[in-house]
């Protein structure tokens, strides 16, 4: 009986060690996120049309609209939209891109740091319209007396 108590008193010793604040850790996972829109090799007829990108992120440690949010172009050398997601995890905004081969990348990262990305290839054809002058008008006739 005395080397049940034992065992029994080590095992609660052991227990107790691996239990004190010191040596309590958490598991962090990064979170996640996908690009619903623009899909993946959209065409996009004109530079001077509105794209629309929309994404969506989750963390299960933290709460939606905690979760920083960044859209970047390779066409561009700053992010065209930092920010947060809303409270359903989701990033919406509008945004007209340059003529030419864009890979999109939405970014997130929580509150620990962690982050995830996923990318888009899109092409932007043509460059926008130059705006056209107004019409000239000069009335000849009748002529004013």
């Amino acid at each position: 009986m005395t080397v049940h108590r034992t065992g029994f008193w080590m095992a609660a010793l052991l227990l107790a060690m691996g239990c004190n604040e010191g040596n309590f850790n958490t598991f962090d996972t990064p979170p996640s996120v996908v690009i619903q829109e623009p899909v993946n090799e959209s065409v996009i007829e004109s530079a001077a049309t509105s794209i629309t990108f929309w994404g969506t992120v989750l963390d299960e440690q933290d709460l939606e609209e905690e979760l920083e949010i960044i859209w970047s172009s390779t066409n561009l050398e700053e992010p065209f939209h930092t920010g947060y997601a809303d409270t359903a995890g989701n990033t919406e905004i509008v945004q007209t891109l340059e003529a030419g081969n864009h890979t999109i990348t939405l970014t997130v990262i929580d509150t620990a740091g962690h982050e995830a990305t996923d990318a888009v290839d899109i092409v932007v054809e043509g460059e926008p319209d130059d705006p056209v002058d107004p019409a000239l008008v000069e009335i000849v006739e009748p002529l004013q007396t």
